[in-house]
């Protein structure tokens, strides 16, 4: 098995190298859009850096203070993602349906009300339909680190601090989309969680960057829970303090589960069983109806999820309701970050 992983890594590696010498010898070619700046954000890894929730923050502080912003994003499995659609304008949600937008597009939108969100996987036709229905100041391109087709102003690279060594290899024997030398086209790399991370994983990393990505602004942050939200009552935030001591069974299909159950254990919470389904799943009834036989098998009291995937609950036949309870993650960048972190986004702005 390892052999076939390696060779199917090896392919990978191939049909990279090939699409980069395209672009390094211009017969393909990264197209500006000359109104507007653009600043993406994205992953080395093939997901579990906190993207999403770092894109909300990102896009929530622009909005507070007055920069025009809007988010443009690929629509991951969604099926509108054929051509430039709008999920969200300056007032509404459009789309609502996970299966047409996708489903961090769409947890993307229901956070940043007033802040347009577009989805499409030609990211300059949509930045072009974006620039003519709302004339932004600031395109906020969402995991866009390896779409090279729209020119950006600053990339930003998550890197996920709890990530092993031992998974820096190119999918899908490892974890990586790309080698770690692309760190060269990166003007902000930040590692996160790094509140669930060894120290010693954390100087490994800082040393990586060092030799492949010096040109880089190299930055922390961690990731904690903001609050809790009742499934029927999302617009009551609950206090994390709600998890102390309390029997859960624990569910979620994200880049990497493993944090977020350690972040339930940090809040006190007891993990009766969890459930680990694949990256971006699309639940059914038979999930729904495991995950709640386990709440009477370990009379829990409690079923926990993320935000991300109680979207992707949407229509099921879900009869304990009242007992399903999403968290919400915000990261947070060190004391000492924050001041570089946004002199370096303001200078492109200027």
């Amino acid at each position: 098995m390892t052999l076939l992983l390696n060779l199917a890594s090896n392919i990978y590696r191939l049909g990279y190298e090939f699409k980069r010498g395209l672009y390094a010898s211009g017969l393909w070619r990264s197209k500006s859009v000359a109104q507007a700046k653009v600043i993406c954000v994205g992953n080395l890894s093939v997901g579990g850096t906190g993207k999403t929730p770092f894109v909300i923050y990102l896009a929530s502080k622009l909005a507070s203070r007055q920069v025009k912003t809007v988010v443009v994003s690929r629509g991951y499995l969604g099926t509108a993602n054929r051509h430039p659609t709008i999920v969200s304008d300056e007032s509404h949600l459009l789309r609502q349906d996970y299966r047409e937008v996708g489903d961090e597009p769409l947890m993307i939108a229901k956070n940043l009300v007033g802040t347009p969100v577009l989805i499409g996987r030609r990211r300059y036709d949509v930045a072009r339909l974006a620039l003519q229905r709302f004339s932004p100041q600031l395109i906020l391109l969402d995991d866009g680190f390896q779409h090279w087709q729209l020119a950006r102003d600053i990339n930003i690279v998550l890197m996920d601090a709890t990530q092993k060594k031992s998974a820096f290899r190119l999918i899908p024997a490892g974890r990586l989309r790309e080698p770690f030398s692309a760190l060269r086209r990166a003007d902000i790399i930040i590692l996160t969680k790094c509140n669930l991370a060894d120290r010693a994983n954390i100087i490994m990393l800082e040393k990586l960057i060092k030799e492949y990505a010096p040109q880089a602004l190299t930055l922390h942050a961690d990731i904690e829970f903001s609050g809790l939200l009742q499934y029927d009552n999302p617009q009551s935030v609950i206090p994390v303090s709600f998890l102390k001591e309390k029997k859960i069974i624990a569910f979620c299909g994200i880049g990497n589960p493993e944090s977020f159950f350690c972040m339930l254990e940090q809040a006190g919470a007891q993990i009766s069983e969890r459930f680990v389904f694949p990256d971006h799943h699309r639940y059914s009834t038979n999930d729904v109806r495991k995950i709640e036989k386990a709440l009477g098998t370990h009379n829990a009291d409690l079923i926990v999820t993320t935000e991300k995937d109680v979207i992707r609950l949407e229509g099921l036949p879900i009869k304990k309701r009242e007992a399903y309870y999403y968290s919400r993650i915000s990261p947070t960048l060190w004391q000492n970050d924050e001041e570089p972190f946004w002199e370096k986004i303001y200078s492109v702005l200027k």
